[in-house]
């Protein structure tokens, strides 16, 4: 087979799951394709991204739960406590490979777990619509119970933080918040292939906002503290 529609070829890959989602969200009537918040301005501007996505230049901010000690294991993703489970959005980033059976939920448990490290962001929009900046955690191999914790995952203790008009705001899991998570391309270490993100719950298709209290795509929201379950499906 030729090296130009081979699944190990980059460009055929990022142009088969590129058409992919431009049927869909045309099915939708929606015009916007998924691209990265993170491209520069000018490419961004010309591929149509959401106004929502963050100023280029803005200072992407650590916000990992895990590597800073707030969570330990996966039980504690669900308490509420300020200084666990308070203002944490948390869930896995998977690899897709043929399962009899696969789920593109996030608890289910037999994908591969993207590898350990891998950088996820997370940005959010208040109620009243002031776009937060952009943080950043990394996956790790969080102990806890099936379907939660476990390779691939990720939690991002959001901060407080006040808007140019002094406004706080502060993640609470409400329906009227709306919250993306996502990952950059990358490369299987296992095959050297490329990675592009393919899903996520919530949110459906890429760097798409999702309502902070879930979609019914597997999350679970403790409304008023956290968000749990989210997922990022890679292929």
């Amino acid at each position: 087979m030729s090296s130009r529609i081979s699944g190990s070829n980059p460009a055929w890959r990022r142009a088969l799951l590129g058409g992919s989602v431009a049927i869909a969200v045309a099915a939708s009537g929606a015009v916007v394709l998924p691209n990265s918040p993170l491209v520069p301005s000018a490419v961004a501007q010309e591929a149509g991204q959401s106004e929502n996505a963050a100023p280029q230049g803005r200072e992407i901010i650590d916000a990992d739960a895990i590597a800073s000690g707030a969570i330990t294991n996966a039980t504690q993703l669900s308490n509420a406590a300020e200084e666990q489970g308070a203002r944490v959005i948390s869930g896995r980033a998977q690899i897709v490979t043929p399962k009899g059976g696969g789920q593109l939920t996030p608890t289910y448990d037999s994908f591969e777990p993207v590898p350990e490290g891998t950088t996820v962001y997370a940005q959010w929009i208040d109620k009243d619509g002031a776009v937060s900046p952009v943080y950043s955690a990394e996956t790790h191999d969080l102990p806890g119970a099936a379907g939660s914790g476990g390779p691939g995952t990720y939690a991002f203790k959001l901060p407080v933080w006040t808007d140019a008009d002094g406004n706080e705001h502060r993640f609470l899991a409400h329906s009227n918040q709306r919250y993306r998570i996502w990952v950059e391309p990358t490369v299987n270490p296992a095959t050297g292939n490329e990675l592009v993100q393919l899903r996520a719950a919530g949110g459906y298709l890429p760097y798409t906002f999702a309502s902070g209290s879930g979609e019914g795509l597997g999350e679970f929201a403790l409304t008023g503290s956290n968000l749990q379950r989210t997922g990022v499906w890679l292929y």
